[in-house]
This record gives C-alpha cells, sequence and structure tokens, in this order.
C-alpha cells in the first residue's frame, strides 16, 4: 500500500477536480489501526482541520470508502493521535497565509508518527514549508475554473485526464519543492499544484 511507504502532498484548488476513488482505495488497501478497528472499519484517518470550507466533504469521501475519517483541529496532542493509531494524516486547506504572524502551523509530531501524509491547499503549502521549500504570494490570484496539466505518473492522480480543468481558489503558491519531493501536476499560475515525496 503505497501511504504506508511514501509522504504524499497534493494541492488541487477547492477540491473540485474529479478524482477517482479507485486509487484513493488502493492507498489504503492494506492500512489497518486500531482504532478504526474498534469501530467496524478498516482503517483510520486523521484529518487536521485549518478551516477549510471542504473539510466536511474530505471526511465524507474517505468515509464513503468504508474507512473511518475524524477531524480535529491542528492543536490536538501527539498523544491523542497517537491513541488513535491512524493509518495516515490529511491537512485541510484554509484561508490563512502560512507565512502570516498567527497563521495554524504543523505540529512537530506530524511528520515524526510515520504515517502518511496528505497535504490539501494550505496543508501542501505546510509540508513545503517543514521540509524546507518555499511558499509566496502569487502575483495573481487564481479563482475560479484553471487548467490542471499532470507532469509525472503518482498513485494520486492516478486516472485523473493528463489536462483536466479544475476549480482554483488560492492567493499563495508553492514557489519551489523541499528535498526530497517532486512536482507531479502544475496549473498556469502555480509551478507546483501538485507534489509527493
Amino acid at each position: 500500500c503505497a501511504w504506508r511507504y511514501v509522504r504524499c502532498s497534493l494541492c488541487i484548488g477547492g477540491m473540485s477536480i474529479k478524482i477517482p476513488l479507485a486509487p484513493v482505495r488502493r492507498l489504503l488497501c492494506s492500512a489497518r489501526g486500531k482504532g478504526a478497528q474498534a469501530k467496524g472499519f478498516t482503517a483510520m484517518i486523521v484529518i487536521l482541520d485549518y478551516g477549510s470550507q471542504y473539510t466536511q466533504l474530505i471526511a465524507r469521501k474517505v468515509r464513503s470508502l468504508h474507512v473511518f475519517a475524524e477531524i480535529f483541529p491542528p492543536t490536538i496532542s501527539r498523544a491523542k493521535v497517537a491513541s488513535l493509531r491512524p493509518s495516515g494524516i490529511i491537512l485541510s486547506g484554509g484561508p490563512a497565509s502560512v507565512y502570516e504572524k498567527g497563521a495554524p502551523k504543523l505540529p512537530a509530531w506530524v511528520l515524526d508518527l510515520d504515517v502518511p501524509v496528505l497535504g490539501i491547499c494550505y496543508g501542501m503549502q505546510l509540508l513545503s514549508l517543514s521540509g524546507g521549500g518555499a511558499v509566496t504570494r502569487s502575483d495573481e490570484r487564481e479563482y475560479g475554473l484553471a487548467e490542471l496539466r499532470l507532469r509525472a505518473k503518482s498513485p494520486l492522480v492516478e486516472g485523473v485526464s493528463p489536462v483536466s480543468h479544475v476549480w482554483m481558489s488560492h492567493g499563495d503558491k508553492v514557489q519551489s519543492l523541499p528535498a526530497g519531493y517532486r512536482k507531479i501536476a502544475d496549473s498556469a499560475n502555480c509551478p507546483f499544484a501538485a507534489m509527493a515525496h
């Protein structure tokens, strides 16, 4: 199961792209979490909510795969998350800019739990910063219909068209990737719309 061994990051603004569920199902196929089994599921995903209007939708999509998903604020303790024994962590998007004073941060323990991490928009930007990448304000805010172009293969985008029309909503962008990450997709205004580790 790719999620067990690869830290993945994906940023597709607004979550409007239609990603087939089959690749996600395969990514979670062998994940087993004690917390999930106690609730009758085969796996458990923790979602850290950074204020995205799509957080509930993310949880619903994960649950539709018969994977238990629970939403928490990023201030949740490492001990609480570790006690749930999640199979992976999703970092949601949010309205803040990662470089603003007082912006929500990525808890250091997230990358120490040795579980796969999926970052969406703000979550991807946090992963980039934590690994030494750069996030900058876009010269032009990308809001509305955009063209996403795949640049590399990855289980995260398996089944997605090489060129897709997606809904983007962001004013910041990952300007340079952290060491060990590779580019998966871009858009006209976002040189790294999706990345994987």
